[in-house]
């Protein structure tokens, strides 16, 4: 790590080459590093910086380019080596060749001190074999070698084993992003543990690993309130898993969680920019976005400086969820709303009660007009709307889920969830006609002709 704070010569000097280096071919990185002394030293990190972008994206390039490193490590000097702070390694096809030697990973970390992140995906050599080389020749505790890597992407890692995972999330522990996206050995309960040991873990991703409640009860319980983003979708969770969840990795309620910008809070970072000036800065702003993994990602991977150490992020339980495309139901994603907790949830499209009778073998009887059972409407994703208003307004910024939370009306749904009691409808009264008497009662005499009227009578 680099010391701060900086010279006032450093600070306030604007080298040209270090900005345009960038935009340097590799073959032309190499001969300017040669010219004098002091090109190589502006043109040196961007060559070992991340030298696996330098491999190529061919299967044959890489790894030729792999095995040609690993000879140049042996003979590099540790003042050059000690600038590679990223390894990115593209995917490769494993049926050309059988891959390079199983101990090239345990090589790459010894002679790489200051590795930070180490990017495998879709490596068919990343395998049981090279993960296993990574434990101890001796049961002697002293024989114990932990590598200092923060960030750790292995998606799709076909050659993988439980037993492998496991011995190398044990030699790294301080790790602050994980990612294991469908590479299934994950969801092993001793891989699920190890995830103890990984004191400073911000990122967690393990999505289409096919968890159930019982494993994430496992994660829940190995996390607890370290993790700030959880990425667990595509999975077969059900509304079972939450409890465990709701309960050890969030915190609760009373408790307030202090600001990165309050001046009175114990901790401290800030995240410095990379050797480009146009580098993106992982701010306070960041930890409520729902780019938080990218832009987190995009600071593991350039060097670490005194004041943007990870380890000094604070611990708030989780802010970040993706849980979506599996089998909750909506009263699940309203008590994840209810935890007042989150920044982004992706729920998607959540299943509503009455599909999921259906998917267990019930078919209730309903009415094809009003669509009630048993005198209740099977709510559909509108429910969440009290829920959205009422507890995650205030600091939810990031939310995919079912259109029906836009497109529904607010009043119309909170009826269809809270039915008032139908009161039975009267028979139509008709309107009252008029009467007529009989004839008999009806009748009107007249009087005579010569006969005068009373009223006249009594006049006279």
């Amino acid at each position: 790590m680099q010391d701060f704070p900086p010279s006032y010569e450093l600070a306030t000097t604007r080298d040209v080459w270090t900005i345009v280096a960038d935009y340097i071919p590799s073959a032309d990185l190499c001969a300017a590093s040669l010219v004098c002394k002091r090109w190589h030293k502006v043109f040196v990190p961007f060559l070992w910086g991340a030298p696996a972008s330098h491999f190529g994206t061919d299967n044959d390039a890489v790894y030729v380019a792999l095995t040609r490193f690993r000879r140049t490590l042996k003979r590099a000097r540790l003042d050059v080596r000690m600038l590679t702070h990223t390894f990115h390694l593209p995917p490769a096809l494993s049926e050309i060749y059988g891959g390079p030697r199983r101990s090239w990973l345990q090589e790459v970390l010894q002679y790489l001190p200051n590795l930070q992140s180490l990017l495998v995906s879709q490596l068919p050599f990343f395998d049981h074999n090279s993960l296993i080389a990574l434990r101890p020749k001796s049961n002697d505790d002293t024989a114990y070698e932990a590598y200092g890597l923060r960030l750790l992407v292995a998606q799709r890692e076909p050659n993988t084993t439980s037993l492998g995972v496991r011995e190398a999330l044990l030699r790294f522990p301080l790790l602050v992003y994980l990612d294991l996206s469908f590479t299934t050995p994950a969801k092993d309960h001793g891989v699920l543990s190890a995830i103890t040991y990984l004191r400073h873990l911000q990122v967690l991703k393990l999505r289409g690993i096919g968890l159930r409640d019982a494993d994430l009860e496992v994660a829940a319980d190995s996390i607890k309130t370290r993790v700030r983003l959880l990425d667990v979708r595509n999975n077969m969770l059900t509304d079972a898993s939450l409890r465990p969840l709701l309960q050890k990795c969030f915190l609760p309620l009373d408790v307030d969680v202090s600001s990165p910008t309050d001046r009175e809070v114990k901790f401290h970072f800030e995240w410095a920019c990379s050797i480009s000036p146009f580098a993106n800065i992982l701010g306070a702003d960041s930890l409520k976005s729902e780019d938080f993994d990218t832009h987190l990602m995009k600071q593991l991977m350039i060097p670490l400086t005194g004041r943007s150490d990870p380890q000094d992020l604070p611990h708030v339980g989780i802010t970040h969820l993706y849980i979506s495309d599996n089998r909750l139901s909506v009263e699940g994603l309203g008590s994840l709303l209810k935890s007042t907790r989150l920044h982004v949830l992706d729920g998607g499209t959540v299943k509503s009660a009455g599909s999921m009778w259906k998917r267990k073998g019930f078919e209730p009887i309903t009415d094809n007009e009003s669509q009630w059972v048993v005198g209740v409407r099977y709510p559909g994703a509108e429910k969440l709307i009290p829920a959205l208003r009422h507890s995650a307004a205030e600091k939810l910024t990031y939310l995919r889920i079912h259109h029906a939370v836009v497109t529904e009306n607010a009043s119309t749904s909170s009826s269809e969830i809270f039915p008032t009691r139908r009161t039975p409808k009267r028979r139509p009264v008709p309107p009252a006609a008029t009467m007529e008497l009989d004839g008999f009662y009806s009748q009107i005499y007249e009087l005579p002709a010569d006969a005068e009227p009373a009223d006249a009578w009594m006049e006279t």
